[in-house]
């Protein structure tokens, strides 16, 4: 499962840097999007920067299956996760990162969300909001941590620990033409 830094010569001379990866048996390649300067004194920066990319995607082909996370991924901050998938999503993920940012005065890091953090964020909620919207957004963070499972970065989802708060019932009131 060897990752390789291979670089490809670009019609303007210089050249761009990607990773070719073996797989299960299938060849990956992933461009790096680094392109070095024609200039051999000023490659070598690139060089060391490509390099990590390259150690760190060796590390995460080597490490999953045997289930182990590396430490970059469980350091990665949660808010910057969620707020990647709100510009994908309903205005409803916005006001729950809007909420998430209210509650955490810092960043949060993956490692940090468990089932006694994700209590006290249900509690500010209730504070804030009415049970239903408190529910509608811890829904969508327990959505963004099941993207977080698919995706390597959290072994187990936290919110399968606690018990979200459930909907009520609203009154609802209609007009009518007489």
């Amino acid at each position: 499962m060897p990752v390789h830094l291979r670089k490809r010569k670009l019609a303007n001379g210089s050249w761009s840097l990607y990773l070719d990866m073996y797989i299960d048996g299938r060849r990956h390649y992933e461009n790096l999007n680094i392109h070095l300067p024609k200039e051999r004194n000023k490659q070598g920066e690139y060089r060391r920067m490509a390099e990590e990319v390259r150690a760190t995607r060796e590390l995460e082909i080597q490490s999953a299956p045997h289930g182990y996370i590396p430490s970059f991924k469980k350091d990665a901050s949660f808010i910057d996760f969620f707020d990647e998938l709100t510009k994908t999503k309903h205005k409803t993920w916005s006001t729950t990162l809007y909420q998430l940012r209210q509650f955490t005065s810092a960043d949060i890091s993956f490692k940090r969300i468990n089932g006694k953090w994700l209590d006290e964020f249900q509690e500010f909620l209730l504070e804030r909001v009415c049970p239903n919207t408190a529910n509608a957004y811890l829904h969508k963070i327990k959505a963004s941590l099941n993207v977080a499972l698919k995706e390597g970065i959290i072994n187990a989802n936290p919110c399968e620990m606690i018990d979200i708060v459930k909907t009520q019932p609203s009154e609802r009131t209609y007009r009518t033409f007489e």
